[in-house]
């Protein structure tokens, strides 16, 4: 069994991924929780990801 030089070609060349820019910055987002939770810590995590935490008063 043969294979088409079309598809061969599209198997063998894979498309780089999309990489998009972030929505919004860590400091976007740390001014952006103080003015609708006051209170609230903020945490970096590995993997630039980051975790908030408030609690009701």
């Amino acid at each position: 069994m043969t294979i088409p030089l079309a598809l061969a070609v599209a198997v063998a060349v894979p498309t780089p991924p999309t990489v998009r820019p972030c929505p919004h910055t860590y400091a976007e987002v740390r001014e952006i929780m103080h003015g609708v939770l006051p209170g609230a810590r903020w945490r970096r995590l590995p993997l630039w990801r980051y975790a908030l935490v408030w609690q009701h008063p």
